[in-house]
């Protein structure tokens, strides 16, 4: 019976390690299973109307995405001039402006009826803007401005590509970007939570199986 209790406490500890450790530890583990890409363009990098393109070192499925920019603007007199963008068309995600206001605007599964964030406190002129974004593949769109938290999107949920990511540009010439970027940073991640807490847990059972070895006594 000792013997029970002693095996049955260790299957106790291992699972309360194991939930422990996926709870309060997920961003370890992230950084453990994904190989974070970061890409930075400066202001002093960049020449007044020049566009930046940025080749990422893989193909991702579903990224995890983070944009972080800062900029000062000039509102548009015509057209929609673009921060940045993803991938082409309606296919990724894109910081647009008007002479009204600034949207993000991102891919969804609805294909041609693309999801938009408008942002009418952005886009005025010899004013510097932070503008924060940070897109899940599936799940939310999160933005914030000058490091307050301005809107969570979770539906539609964004499907967005990453196949040709431009800084300084849209997806033709008429949407060059008419204010000054100060400097711009992508930052992309692809990790899955099944996959971390598979890990975990088999981890988990193998120490538990450990710990119930040393603890039961064996005969010579």
């Amino acid at each position: 019976m000792k013997r029970v209790t002693k095996t049955v406490s260790a299957c106790i500890a291992t699972l309360i390690f194991v939930i422990t450790v996926y709870s309060a530890f997920p961003g370890a583990l992230i950084r453990f299973f994904s190989q974070l890409e970061t890409q930075t363009v400066m202001a002093e990098n960049l020449l007044p109307g020049q566009v930046v393109e940025i080749r990422l070192g893989r193909k991702y499925v579903r990224p995890h995405l983070w944009v972080a920019a800062a900029y000062t603007m000039i509102p548009p007199s015509t057209g929609y001039p673009n921060l940045f963008q993803t991938a082409d068309l309606n296919d990724g995600i894109r910081l647009e402006f008007s002479a009204q206001d600034a949207a993000v605007i991102y891919a969804t599964e609805q294909g041609n009826s693309p999801g938009a964030v408008v942002l009418p406190q952005l886009s005025k002129s010899e004013k510097m803007y932070r503008i924060n974004i940070e897109a899940v593949y599936g799940e939310y769109i999160n933005i914030r401005t000058n490091g307050t938290s301005l809107v969570k999107i979770m539906k539609p949920a964004p499907t967005f590509l990453l196949n040709h990511i431009l800084v300084g540009q849209g997806f033709d010439s008429g949407r060059k970007f008419t204010g000054s970027l100060l400097e711009f940073k992508l930052f992309v991640v692809e990790y899955s939570y099944n996959e971390i807490f598979v890990y975990v847990l088999l981890w988990g059972i193998f120490l538990g199986v450990i710990a119930a070895l040393k603890i039961i006594p064996t005969r010579s």
